[in-house]
């Protein structure tokens, strides 16, 4: 099956539940687009896509937003796009060893 240049796009709700719609999205598209995609890298595809939606919903909406993440999904790449509506321009905050989120890696 041929793939599209353009990445498929949805809309979802600014909620905790996105992430887990978010990956369902994922999964549907690759059995779509790319069938043949190892388990492995499906499983890596929906932690990025997880994250990411996550992220943009924590820092870069509010209550009634929704966001929008877009996919290409090829047998060679993957390309994720998560859109917000971000109303504020991104600041590099200092990283805290022990807080929540991710690794440390801001000086």
């Amino acid at each position: 099956m041929r793939t599209p240049l353009e990445p498929t796009i949805t809309t979802l709700p600014a909620t905790p539940q996105t992430a887990a719609a978010a990956r369902d999205y994922a999964r549907h598209t690759i059995a779509r687009y790319a069938p043949a995609m190892p388990a492995d890298r499906i499983h890596d595809l929906c932690l990025v896509v997880s994250e990411l939606v996550s992220n943009a919903i924590r820092y870069g909406t509010e209550p009634g937003d929704r966001i929008g993440l877009g996919l290409v999904v090829r047998a060679a790449h993957t390309r994720v796009e998560v859109h917000d509506p971000v109303r504020r321009r991104p600041r590099p905050e200092r990283s805290r060893a022990n807080g929540p989120g991710g690794a440390a890696c801001w000086p």
